[in-house]
């Protein structure tokens, strides 16, 4: 689950409302040690970070991220049913605190704040615009049953339980007003 939302933050390229289980998940599937890999990695830099007062705050981001995401995902998974926005909001925001500390002290450090707002300013801009491109058949999709299980088709095309949840949308779409794009 924690290699799933990483992958997802950083290129959402396969998000959807519904990810499908992965009948591999287990220790011997490398993924599952990619995620462990991820969180002791975060908590080993949140516990190298509160050694210095300046950097406490990275810290306390870790730990509010890790602490709204871990029992989650012990819940519900990253997979069954698990809608990526609503468990991502709360934690997304202690990655940001973490993001935001890590750049103020980057630019700190370097020779020149200005030269650093030239460099951080495009490149956020930049990233911005490729995740908004990325994003946009997930957003285009978000206001039809329909067109959302269609999307779990086309990114899980060897998997029935797509067509299941495709199957599904159908189902609900005959006996419910539908948006103008599931006409």
């Amino acid at each position: 689950a924690v290699w799933i939302y990483f992958r997802d933050l950083v290129a959402p390229l396969w998000l959807t409302f519904w990810h499908l289980p992965d009948p591999r998940t287990g220790w011997t599937y490398p993924l599952v040690w990619a995620g462990l890999a991820l969180t002791l990695a975060s908590v080993w830099h949140a516990l190298r970070s509160w050694r210095a007062a300046d950097t406490r705050v990275v810290a306390i981001g870790w730990a509010w991220c890790l602490a709204l995401l871990l029992p989650v995902l012990g819940l519900v998974g990253a997979r069954e049913v698990a809608a990526v926005d609503r468990y991502l909001y709360q934690p997304l925001m202690g990655i940001m605190v973490v993001v935001g500390v890590t750049l103020l002290r980057w630019g700190a450090t370097s020779s020149t704040t200005a030269r650093t707002g030239r460099i951080i300013l495009p490149l956020a801009a930049a990233l911005g615009l490729v995740m908004l491109l990325w994003d946009l058949p997930q957003c285009s999709a978000s206001r039809s049953s329909i067109s959302r299980a269609k999307r779990v088709v086309r990114l899980y095309p060897d998997d029935p339980r797509g067509l299941e949840a495709l199957a599904a949308g159908y189902e609900h779409a005959r006996s419910h007003a539908l948006p103008a794009a599931d006409l």
